[in-house]
């Protein structure tokens, strides 16, 4: 065999065992994904459990008497820190009247065993109005947007037949309100009454200035039986 056919058949060797050699090292490379198990399978398809709503709590269920108002006023009291007139728009209470009534404007022209609805604008020592809840809302915001420093300065209730400030069946309840300080001017009234499981806004009543003394001292007989400086519970 002559030296050329002995070198071709070398070069072929080589050439074939170079290209095995490469295939393992392929093989050797590859990392194929390892199969997942029927039981990991069921894990992946199973939904986490459900856990239970947290459950919120619920607003302590309102209740009546002096005890009650007490602490129904703290919420009177942050309404009037926060200047919102719709808590107290939400809380009153329609009445309704029967003309002709003298003292009633929204009588004038109409007839006779008509009546007019809405909330009760009273006036200490004289007559008061009903107010549509339009008129009733700016009523209440117009008094609660100029006071700079708002406060409640103490409760009241008065059990007396005469008590209540539109003739309602007593008990009554007063939250006397104002502005910190001496403006004894801007002193208000606010008559609730406890009905049906909450407290209903009767009336809102104004204190002419000669008044005003008798409602934030505690000192009026005549105002209500029983008075207490507020104090937050």
């Amino acid at each position: 065999m002559s030296a050329l056919l002995r070198a071709g058949i070398l070069v072929a060797v080589l050439v074939l065992a170079a290209s095995s050699a490469a295939s393992c090292g392929d093989d050797e490379e590859a990392d194929p994904s390892p199969t997942e198990t029927s039981e990991e399978a069921t894990r992946s398809a199973t939904p986490p459990p459900m856990r239970p709503p947290t459950a919120q709590p619920s607003e302590a269920a309102e209740t009546g008497g002096m005890d009650g108002f007490r602490l129904f006023a703290a919420q009177v009291e942050a309404a009037l820190q926060a200047g919102d007139e719709e808590f107290f728009v939400q809380r009153a209470e329609t009445s309704s009247l029967v003309c002709p009534n003298e003292f009633e404007p929204r009588c004038s022209g109409q007839a006779d065993g008509s009546s007019v609805e809405g909330v009760w604008l009273a006036h200490w020592q004289s007559e008061g109005s009903l107010l549509t809840p339009e008129d009733f809302r700016t009523e209440v915001s117009n008094y609660l947007d100029p006071l700079s420093a708002p406060i409640l300065f103490a409760l009241a209730t008065d059990s007396r037949e005469t008590g209540s400030l539109i003739g309602r069946e007593p008990p009554v309840f007063f939250a006397i309100v104002g502005e910190d300080g001496d403006a004894l001017d801007l002193v208000r009234v606010f008559e609730f009454g406890f009905a049906e499981d909450e407290w209903r806004l009767r009336v809102m009543m104004t204190v002419p200035s000669v008044g005003q003394e008798d409602w934030v001292s505690g000192a009026c007989a005549d105002c209500y039986e029983e008075w207490e400086r507020w104090e937050q519970p």
